[in-house]
């Protein structure tokens, strides 16, 4: 079996998926998503053609070392997201032409379902009240909301009060929840956030500060009990390393469609294991992304919690995570939960006509731009 060809789809509201066919027949598919750079990941996958079309599709490890280190430049969301997609694939080819499931190749369970959380508000969240209620009524237990809109570099607590009052009225409807700060707190604020929100009982702070400051964590943490997450801007266990040796973050959270695919945070997922954190990857994106991440929960035994796109605020015009898939029960909670998908490679059955129609009208998303009163840019 060679890989025959390698095909990269256009799919709204913001995400490529990856499909590859083997010269047999055999077909896999992946998600290569970078939330306003689809063009960008789409272009990498021209040197990924070049290299890996003729390629043994089995041998997995070999294609990531040659598509990571062979190219000299390494890294990065892009070429990560890109090889990504490619190798997420390429388990999904593998599960199927041998009816394992890709958990089964890389150890077997370690559970049979997983929790979830999904969002509640938007960029700029309000009304969380009748949200979290309605997330409860599908059966959550857990969401998350970006906590703030932009904010300045200095100001004074009564700032946070907003964000307290949104924290309260999740809670109330039964929620634990996630505060999500988008890298939109600098150093000077930090300290006075986390000394406000303590008292509330959060499950975590997603990036109280951005991932570059990621050593700057360790001064403003001291005694603080809110578990501290971060882990979607980083790439690659190298990337990951430094935080892990800071000792300032309590849960990880690699993006499986950016940070190197399903094995590569496999080996994140090990590393935290060693340092005794969690694993609760990020996953903002589509059904192929999540179902991969299904598949990283199903055989790690640090993974703690999973995020889910259903009915996230920027799935628009239609498009919702289980729209491209014919088996969405694979993907739907149950009680809060993710059930462990059974079949095999990803588990997901993509709707292939589907995918190709919509990639005829190729989305072109990108993220807003903020800027504070003043007119400088704010961190979105």
């Amino acid at each position: 079996m060679k890989i025959g060809r390698i095909e990269t789809f256009y799919v709204p509201p913001r995400w490529l998926f990856v499909r590859i066919e083997s010269d047999d027949g055999a077909v896999g598919w992946g998600e290569a998503s970078l939330e306003g750079y689809a063009e960008a990941v789409d272009g990498a996958f021209e040197a990924l053609r070049d290299r890996f079309t003729g390629h043994d599709p089995y041998r997995i490890e070999d294609i990531w070392q040659v598509a990571y280190r062979g190219g000299f430049y390494r890294g990065g969301p892009v070429l990560m997201s890109a090889l990504a997609g490619l190798e997420q694939a390429l388990w999904d080819l593998k599960g199927k032409a041998l009816s394992l499931p890709t958990w089964e190749m890389l150890g077997g369970a370690v559970r049979d379902r997983i929790r979830a959380y999904a969002w509640i508000g938007g960029d700029r969240p309000d009304e969380i009240g009748d949200a979290a209620e309605a997330r409860r009524a599908q059966g959550f237990s857990a969401v998350k909301m970006n906590a703030t809109a932009e904010m300045d570099w200095i100001g004074t607590p009564k700032l946070f009060d907003e964000v307290i009052a949104r924290v309260q009225a999740a809670k109330e409807a039964g929620m634990d929840v996630g505060l999500d700060f988008h890298g939109r707190v600098h150093k000077p604020m930090a300290k006075q956030l986390l000394k406000v929100l303590e008292p509330l009982g959060l499950l975590f702070v997603e990036e109280p500060l951005l991932s570059e400051n990621a050593d700057s964590l360790a001064q403003i943490v001291g005694n603080c009990s809110i578990p501290i997450a971060l882990g979607e801007r980083l790439f690659s266990r190298w990337d990951f390393k430094p935080v892990f040796e800071a000792r300032a973050v309590d849960i990880i959270q690699p993006d499986l469609s950016h940070a190197g695919g399903i094995l590569e945070c496999r080996k994140i997922a090990a590393m935290a294991e060693a340092y005794d954190v969690a694993v609760a990857p990020h996953c903002p994106l589509g059904p192929l992304a999540l179902a991969a991440c299904l598949q990283l929960a199903a055989c790690t035994p640090n993974v703690a919690i999973q995020e889910m796109s259903l009915g996230i605020h920027y799935n628009t015009g239609g498009h919702d995570l289980l729209n491209f898939i014919t088996n969405p029960e694979v993907l739907s909670p149950v009680e809060g939960y993710l059930p462990i998908p059974r079949g095999p490679g990803l588990g997901v059955t993509i709707d292939e006509a589907a995918v190709r129609e919509a990639d005829k009208d190729r989305h072109r998303w990108r993220n807003p731009i903020w800027r504070h009163k003043d007119g400088s840019f704010a961190e979105w």
